[in-house]
C-alpha cells in the first residue's frame, strides 16, 4: 500500500488518529510549540531551546579574526577594503597574495570548498556549508535530519545546521535570526577565488543579503472586494459591521494595505466611497483603490486619509490615458501592471517591454521613480508551467533595468487551480525575493 493509499484510507478524520501517527522521542524538540490538534502551530512563537556551548578551537580562533579583523568597521576592514576595491592595480594584487594563505587556513579548519562566497558569518563559523551540508543549503535546514542530529543522506555526518544552531546559542544569538535574513545564491562567477578578498572588495553575498522580517515586504491584502460573493452581499446591505471586521482582521493578521473594490454594478462609486468610509474608521492603514474607471477613482481619491495607492494603470489608450491626469492631479502611488494593447503577457521579454513603456512614459510625466510599482502580472501555473519562471526573470529583469522602482506580485494567482497552494506560494515568494534583492514590493494576496 502506498502513502497516498494510507493516507485516502484514513480520510478526513486522521487527525482522530494521531497518536498512531506520532512517534515521540525521548528529547525531541521542535522549533514551533504544539497545537490543540497535535501539530506544530505555525502561528506560535519560535522555541529557542537551550544548549551548553560546545567550542573547539577552530570555532574560537575563527570568530576571534572575524570579531577584529573581518567584521565591518574594524580598522583592519576599512584598512584592507581601500586597497582591495576593484580597479586597484598593482597594490590590489599585493594586498590579493598577502591574504591567500586565509584561503589554506579556512580549507584545514572548517572544509572550505574555494567557492569564493562565503557566509560562515552567517553560520556561526561552525563549518563550511558546500563541504559539510549535502544539499549545500544556504538559508537553512532542509528538515530532515535524523533524531540523533545526523544527516539523513549521509548518517555518517552531523547535520551542518544542527552544529549551527548550537554554535548560535552558545554565542548567545537568537537561531530565530536565520528566518529574517536571507543570503543569496551562491556567485559562481567567484568559483576558486579568495573569499577573503572578495569581502574585502565588496564582491561577495554580505552586501547583497536582504532582511526579509518586518519592513522588507509589504502585503496588500485584496479581500474588501465587492466582486465577491459575501462581500458583495455586505455592500448591497451596508453591512459596516461585516466589514469593519474583515478590515480589522487583515490589519491584525499584518496587512501593510488594505485594497478597496466597490465594483457593483451601476453603483461603483457610490459603493467604494461607503467602503473607504468604513474600512477607515477601524485602521489607518493605507488605501490601495482597486479600479479602473478614472471618475470612480477621481471621486475616491479624495476621501483617503492616507496617500493612496492606484491599482492599477495598463500600457492601453482606455487605461493609461483616462488615469494619467487623475494621477497627476491627486498624485497616488500606482501600480504599473504589464497588460498592453497585445494582450495578457506570454514571456519575459513582452513583460520587460511593456514595464519599459509605462515606467518612461510614468517618469516622463512627472511621477516619481519611487511611486511606481510595477507588476509583471503572475498567471497560474495551472494553464502553463513557463508561466512562473518568466515572472520571476522578468522581475529580476525589470529591477535591473529600473533601479529604484518597486514591484508589487499577485502572489496567489501563481496557484491557482493546484493542490497546496499555502506551499506553492510560499515557494513562488522566496524565488521572487532571491531575484530581486530590492525591496520593499507589495505582495497583494487575496487569502489568509
Amino acid at each position: 500500500m502506498t502513502i497516498l493509499e494510507r493516507a485516502a484510507g484514513i480520510g478526513a478524520g486522521w487527525r482522530d488518529k494521531m497518536d498512531e501517527l506520532a512517534f515521540p522521542y525521548p528529547g525531541e524538540f521542535y522549533l514551533l510549540p504544539a497545537g490543540s490538534d497535535g501539530l506544530s502551530d505555525a502561528a506560535g512563537p519560535y522555541q529557542a531551546g537551550r544548549r551548553p556551548a560546545r567550542w573547539w578551537l577552530g570555532e574560537r580562533l575563527s570568530r576571534a579574526f572575524h570579531r577584529r579583523l573581518i567584521a565591518p568597521d574594524t580598522f583592519a576592514a576599512r584598512f584592507l577594503e581601500a586597497r582591495l576595491k576593484p580597479g586597484g592595480g598593482r597594490t590590489r594584487k599585493a594586498w590579493a597574495r598577502l591574504l591567500g594563505g586565509s584561503s589554506l587556513y579556512r580549507k584545514a579548519t572548517l572544509g572550505c570548498q574555494s567557492c569564493g562566497d562565503c557566509i560562515q558569518d552567517h553560520l556561526a563559523y561552525a563549518g563550511c556549508s558546500m563541504r559539510w551540508c549535502y544539499k549545500e543549503l544556504r538559508n537553512g535546514p532542509c528538515g530532515g535530519a535524523r533524531v540523533d542530529g545526523s544527516c539523513e543522506a549521509r548518517p555518517e555526518l552531523p547535520c551542518l545546521w544542527d552544529l549551527v544552531y548550537e554554535a548560535s546559542l552558545a554565542l548567545g544569538q537568537d537561531p530565530r535570526r536565520f528566518a529574517h535574513l536571507l543570503i543569496p545564491p551562491r556567485d559562481w562567477s567567484l568559483d576558486r577565488t579568495n573569499a577573503l578578498v572578495n569581502r574585502f572588495a565588496g564582491t561577495d553575498n554580505l552586501p547583497k543579503r536582504t532582511e526579509v522580517g518586518e519592513g522588507t515586504h509589504d502585503r496588500h491584502r485584496e479581500l474588501i472586494n465587492a466582486t465577491r460573493k459575501k462581500v458583495g452581499a455586505a455592500v448591497e446591505k451596508r453591512d459596516a459591521d461585516f466589514i469593519r471586521d474583515l478590515a480589522r482582521r487583515q490589519a491584525e493578521a499584518g496587512a501593510d494595505l488594505l485594497d478597496v473594490n466597490g465594483g457593483v454594478p451601476g453603483r461603483e462609486a457610490e459603493s467604494l466611497e461607503w467602503l473607504i468610509q468604513v474600512v477607515q474608521e477601524v485602521t489607518e492603514l493605507p488605501l490601495a483603490i482597486d479600479s479602473s474607471d478614472p471618475a470612480v477613482v477621481r471621486r475616491a481619491i479624495p476621501l483617503c486619509k492616507r496617500r493612496p495607492l492606484l491599482n492599477s494603470i495598463q500600457d492601453t489608450p482606455e487605461s493609461y490615458d483616462a488615469l494619467l491626469p487623475v494621477v497627476r492631479e491627486h498624485g497616488p502611488k500606482a501600480i504599473a501592471l504589464c497588460m498592453s494593447s497585445a494582450g495578457t503577457p506570454s514571456g519575459v521579454d513582452d513583460r520587460l517591454e511593456t514595464a519599459s513603456r509605462l515606467v518612461e512614459r510614468l517618469t516622463g510625466a512627472g511621477v516619481a521613480l519611487e511611486d511606481i510599482f510595477v507588476d509583471p502580472c503572475v498567471l497560474p501555473i495551472s494553464t502553463g508551467q513557463e508561466h512562473g519562471p518568466a515572472v520571476v526573470e522578468a522581475i529580476g529583469c525589470i529591477a535591473k533595468r529600473f533601479p529604484g522602482v518597486h514591484t508589487s506580485v499577485g502572489l496567489s494567482n501563481v496557484s491557482f487551480g493546484v493542490p497546496v497552494r499555502k506551499l506553492v506560494n510560499q515557494t513562488f515568494l522566496m524565488l521572487l525575493l532571491a531575484r530581486v534583492w530590492t525591496p520593499p514590493f507589495w505582495i497583494r494576496a487575496t487569502g489568509n
